[in-house]
């Protein structure tokens, strides 16, 4: 009999680990990462601007479009004008021009024909639909799944790299991931000890 409840104990033990660990790998894989690189280099957002599923559709912060931020030009540009009601974020290139109207929730071109995108403020930053304004531009666009999380690249046809980018950028995805996952984790509490009252 003793060796009976001596398994069944030791069953009970080993699920109650293997629970534990399931439900913090749980935990962990609920953190989604989603890193940027355009042409043949990683952006460096901060975990704010970092791109987001909003309403099913993938956004990523204006600053991509900001050369002086990514270190990339990719041909298109931006400008803001936010003055009393008004609400305007306008991405533009040689070609053409798609203007955001943050407050209405519409998008229009440089002709007035309304497009089928809107612009959305989040975490201090306002944020664009990636697969929309980069066909609007002819931007390339992919989204890669990798050890380090979701990898978007937008190309403007300057790059040098193919596929073998995403190894070539191993190193600072995994730098960038650990950085992300390091400020979204919440902080551990401090234990103190409680005075005595005497």
């Amino acid at each position: 009999m003793s060796v009976k409840y001596r398994l069944a104990a030791l069953l009970l033990a080993l699920a109650a680990v293997v629970g534990i660990l399931g439900l913090s790998r749980v935990s962990a894989d609920e953190i989604e990462i989603y890193l940027l690189a355009e042409n043949d280099v990683m952006a460096d957002l901060p975990v704010e601007a970092m791109p987001a599923w909003i309403g099913g559709v993938l956004y990523i912060p204006y600053t991509a479009f900001d050369w002086t931020v990514t270190k990339v030009n990719l041909g298109v540009s931006y400008g803001m004008i936010r003055e009393g009601e008004e609400y305007l974020l306008t991405l533009y290139s040689l070609n053409d021009i798609l203007t955001f109207d943050l407050n209405r929730g519409t998008c229009v071109d440089r002709r007035g024909n309304a497009q089928n995108m809107r612009a959305v403020y989040r975490n201090g930053y306002v944020f664009v639909p990636v697969a929309a304004v980069c066909s609007f531009f002819d931007l390339g666009y992919t989204y890669t799944p990798t050890n380090y999380g979701t990898l978007i690249r937008i190309t403007n046809g300057q790059q040098r790299l193919g596929n073998e980018f995403v190894q070539y950028a191993e190193g600072s995805m995994r730098e960038r991931y650990n950085r992300y996952l390091k400020q979204l984790s919440p902080p551990t509490p401090v234990v103190t000890a409680t005075p005595k009252v005497t």
